[in-house]
């Protein structure tokens, strides 16, 4: 039912939230110890961009407390993420990811002002996730006709929904977006300008920069 039921709920709410397609391969969790994989989850890119994944990894490390999937939240210990392939495309003006951003925005907002309809997901479902760790992503920058890769840095998030006794489960989502989102923008702004160079390529990473507060003035 664990398996089962978590990964029916990302393949058929994901797409709701991302506007975008989201697979995902296999759920494994011990219903005695908590522990488990997720494999080959991936978000599609939205509508306008290549028809590479916008995020991609094969292999999740996760562990729940068993004992509160039947308190008045689900418990998750521990989400570890390890080397997803980030895909960020950008014409300068927006950029894949901030469209998947704001899509979920969206939608969270649309869900909170509509009742819940029948055969949807349960409106009082919650969600806590104690630690949530992603490392050793590669970024896929692509912007102008132009390819480079870069690191980005260790996220890691600690008590999702803890003070609020739980949260949504797009709520546990837009965080954890939010937190990608940063993330990628300080490894675009930190080595754009040096990574693409030459003529409008240099241009182009001098832009880059002042979208996430470079100095645009800078020489």
């Amino acid at each position: 039912m664990i398996n089962s039921g978590v990964r029916h709920a990302v393949v058929t709410y994901g797409p709701d939230f991302t506007q975008t397609t989201v697979a995902l391969e296999k759920v494994e969790i011990s219903p005695l110890s908590g522990s488990g994989r997720i494999t080959g989850f991936e978000i599609g890119n939205p509508q306008g961009y290549s028809d590479k994944a916008a995020f991609k990894v094969e292999d999740i490390e996760i562990k729940v407390s068993i004992p509160s999937i039947i308190g008045d939240h689900i418990v998750i210990e521990r989400i570890y993420i390890n080397r997803p392939a980030i895909s960020y495309e950008t014409n300068l003006r927006t950029n894949n990811l901030k469209v998947i951003q704001d899509n979920i925005n969206a939608a969270i907002g649309a869900a909170e002002k509509t009742p819940a309809k029948e055969n949807s997901e349960p409106s009082n479902l919650k969600v806590e996730v104690k630690e949530f760790v992603l490392e050793n992503a590669q970024i896929s920058l692509s912007a102008l006709g132009t390819g480079t890769s870069l690191p980005m840095p260790t996220i890691r998030l600690t008590n999702i929904g803890s003070i609020e006794g739980g949260v949504t489960p797009d709520q546990i989502v837009s965080a954890v977006f939010n937190a990608i989102m940063q993330n990628v923008a300080i490894a675009v702004r930190d080595n754009a300008g040096e990574l693409l160079k030459g003529g409008s390529i240099k241009d182009a990473g001098k832009k880059l920069k002042g979208l996430f507060g470079g100095n645009k003035d800078e020489k």
